[in-house]
């Protein structure tokens, strides 16, 4: 287990004929056939998570490719002003500042260009070239490499160059490149995009980077895509909520894919990358893996993998344990789930359908809770920034005692009481709406759509009792005070009507969210689903400590490089024994790292180091490999 968490291996798809890489667990009693499910399954959410990740890049930047898009395909028009016809003053290059804060996260740069090009290339006339800082250290190189393209194209074509890294460029190589392409604009139209990856907006880097001479050859126009934070709520309900059928994360682990996305990081392929490392190591690890992703109507094909020993596996969680407790009162019962493997395969169904059902309809309350702010805002005038997005309200789901029971969810129904009970109406219609498109998928929210749906009614049959004309007044034209009278009191009637039904229906929301948002540990055998292991599994992958690493490398070089010249000769028992604090390790000897010797040398110094006497001490250590045994002079110890 302890050379599974070194590093961050994935298990790839195996070609046919090859053995399967995963290795039976339950000390070998794991069948073959257990085994090789376990591995499918990896591979099936694998690439079902990776469909997911390009279907988040797809739909989060829709906007942003179909705004650069139409920018292209707008400049260089014929007409007035353009580069065909132009007129008097001097016409700049079109350019593209395409502004993403991602952080160190250069791939999805990569990503997000890659899905322009493509939207660009369905037009045949457009060519596109990629530049990269790495490959573009000097002009001579730009133009070997990519200027053919420009003198290949045809008069009518675009010239799309898109500079990826546009920080990590050396100033001066694109100040040449921007003026080259200025001189061939008027034969050639010439776009382009320049991908800004940090957190400085706007056109500001070129302004704080480059000459005035070469920024007003372009002619920029800025396009933004949304923050990381923005991102993050599809990004989680996408690859964590959503799906029913498959390994949902611990408190721990989601706070560090969190902080992989938003936090220190600001990297999605560092987000992802952890994921697949926590779905590896869940199905490597645990035998009963292959309860998780299968459908629990289906569920019976896999009972017959399960031999006794998953079946103790079972019995040792936690969750089981309480399980059997609750049943004490049925001793016939109790004793069946103790020691009858059968009776606990039997129940299997059960569990997984509860908690597949558990998944569907805390979803659907999430979904509710998205609404309501939103509704409270536009009725109340909610400060924004009070408001919690849909990754901090999952967040506080994972803690105990979960989102149902938490305050938030208190100050929220405590408000919709505040509200105009002539608005309940508008909320009512989007709950409905919602358990409608969903109600063909998930039919356990059949009650509630029903429920609801009746307060709508409700509500419709109150507005409409407020509109309608009652006989009395309209047979009363001539007796005003008496038609005064009976409109004041149906409308008090009217308004009592509406504050029961706000008040009916908050406090079938407190219900509804207590039922639907418990913590997820409520739930029998929520082990086999949540992944749970220690946090240091993923930090020793994804977040090394460098420091600690370093130290060990100068202070054990010897157990660090593994080298026989280094290898310190063993003392008499005796010796050892009258010093037993003493450490072989820590011996300075000649053949180590200069670097490791002055380190070793530093750390039997005091709190003020004499450098004089530290390097009297390196020389003496070091001049013991001198056959000639000559000083060393103070240049060669420099």
């Amino acid at each position: 287990m302890s050379d599974l968490t070194k590093g961050s291996v994935f298990f790839l798809p195996k070609k046919p004929g090859e053995r399967v890489p995963f290795e039976p667990l339950l000390e070998g009693q794991e069948s073959s056939k257990a085994t090789r499910t376990r591995y499918d399954d990896y591979i099936k959410v694998i690439q079902c998570l990776e469909k997911k990740i390009e279907n988040f890049l797809l739909t989060v930047n829709e906007s942003a490719i179909s705004d650069l898009c139409n920018f292209v395909k707008n400049t260089y028009n014929k007409g007035e002003n353009s580069i065909f016809n132009p007129p008097n003053r001097f016409y700049a290059l079109p350019t593209a500042l395409a502004t993403i804060i991602i952080g160190i996260d250069k791939e999805e740069n990569t990503r997000f260009f890659k899905c322009v090009s493509q939207k660009l290339q369905q037009n045949n006339f457009n060519h596109i070239v990629f530049l990269n800082s790495m490959d573009c250290a000097d002009l001579k190189r730009i133009e070997k490499q990519h200027f053919k393209h420009i003198l290949g194209l045809k008069s009518l074509s675009k010239l799309i160059i898109i500079i990826q890294d546009f920080e990590c460029f050396i100033p001066e190589v694109l100040e040449n490149f921007i003026y080259l392409c200025s001189h061939y604009q008027d034969r050639i139209p010439i776009v382009l995009m320049l991908g800004i990856t940090t957190c400085i907006r706007g056109i500001d880097p070129l302004h704080e980077n480059y000459s005035y001479s070469v920024v007003r050859l372009l002619k920029p126009e800025p396009f933004y895509l949304q923050s990381q934070k923005a991102r993050c709520d599809d990004l989680v309900s996408q690859c964590l909520i959503e799906d029913a059928q498959c390994m949902k994360v611990g408190e721990e682990t989601y706070e560090f894919l969190l902080d992989m996305f938003i936090g220190r990081k600001f990297s999605l392929s560092l987000f992802v990358s952890s994921l697949k490392y926590a779905l590896m190591h869940y199905f490597y690890t645990n035998p009963l893996s292959i309860l998780t992703t299968i459908e629990p109507e289906v569920i019976h094909s896999r009972l017959n993998l399960l031999n006794e020993n998953h079946v103790e596996m079972i019995r040792m969680q936690i969750s089981f344990r309480e399980y059997v407790e609750s049943k004490l009162h049925q001793p016939a019962e109790a004793r069946q789930l103790l020691c009858d493997d059968y009776y606990v395969k039997s129940l299997l169904p059960t569990f997984c359908q509860n908690m597949a059902i558990y998944h569907q309809r805390f979803a659907i309350a999430l979904e509710f809770i998205i609404f309501l702010q939103e509704f409270l805002q536009e009725c109340l005038n909610y400060d924004v920034n009070k408001l919690k997005s849909k990754y901090e309200l999952y967040s506080i789901a994972l803690k105990k005692p979960g989102l149902g029971e938490n305050e938030y969810i208190q100050i929220l129904l405590d408000d919709l009481i505040k509200i105009d009970p002539k608005k309940i109406g508008e909320l009512l219609q989007t709950f409905v709406s919602l358990l409608k498109t969903i109600l063909d998928h998930v039919e356990n929210i059949k009650q509630e759509y029903e429920d609801f749906y009746q307060f709508l009614v409700r509500s419709r049959e109150i507005e409409n009792d407020l509109t309608r004309p009652s006989a009395s007044t309209r047979s009363a034209t001539t007796k005003i005070k008496n038609k005064e009278s009976t409109i004041l009191q149906k409308i008090e009637k009217i308004g009592d009507d509406y504050k029961q039904l706000v008040i009916d229906v908050v406090n079938y929301l407190a219900i509804f969210f207590d039922e639907n948002l418990r913590h997820y540990s409520t739930n029998t055998l929520f082990e086999i689903f949540y992944y749970q292991e220690d946090i240091s599994i993923l930090e020793c992958a994804f977040v090394p400590k460098i420091r600690s690493a370093i130290h060990a490398a100068l202070g054990l070089s010897t157990e660090y490089i593994n080298c026989n010249c280094c290898m310190v000769e063993s003392d008499d028992e005796s010796n050892e024994k009258d010093d037993d604090d003493w450490d072989s390790r820590e011996q300075i000897l000649s053949t180590h790292n200069d670097t490791s010797i002055l380190y070793k040398l530093h750390l039997q110094c005091g709190k003020l180091i004499n450098v004089r006497d530290w390097l009297d001490s390196f020389e003496n250590v070091i001049s013991k490999e001198n056959l000639e045994n000559r000083k060393l002079n103070e240049k060669e110890i420099v």
